[in-house]
């Protein structure tokens, strides 16, 4: 079997296993380029890296933490595992304000993190 013979049956492996469209199944493989590679390398058959491709793509959805609303001086925040966001009303959406890189974020790590450095302080003005 060809390379594209391959690719085009882990294509069509992957769009019946997540019931997609065979245009985004291809999008799902050319998305994990070094498994598919991996994989042609060993001689692993389409079905199985069909599988090893769905589950390259798993941890995208699977390891982003819910977003958590709080009110912290006079603003609306939202955060996640990675970033802060900042309420804008004109807007009536959340917009980026930072990254936080806490490695478990809480309301009240996040309510620090926003004190120090996203609130200037009034000693800084003087």
């Amino acid at each position: 079997m060809e390379y594209f013979e391959w690719e085009c049956a882990v294509t069509e492996a992957v769009a019946a296993a997540i019931e997609v469209s065979y245009s985004d199944a291809s999008g799902i493989v050319e998305a994990q380029p070094f498994v598919v590679q991996q994989c042609w390398g060993k001689g692993t058959a389409a079905e199985k890296t069909a599988a090893e491709v769905i589950e390259a793509n798993q941890p995208s959805f699977v390891e982003q933490a819910p977003d958590a609303e709080f009110q912290h001086a006079g603003q609306r925040w939202s955060f996640n595992a990675d970033e802060i966001a900042v309420f804008e009303v004109e807007d009536d959406c959340f917009h980026f304000a930072a990254y936080h890189r806490l490695p478990h974020p809480t309301i009240e790590s996040i309510t620090a993190y926003i004190d120090l450095n996203l609130i200037p302080s009034s000693s800084s003005h003087l």
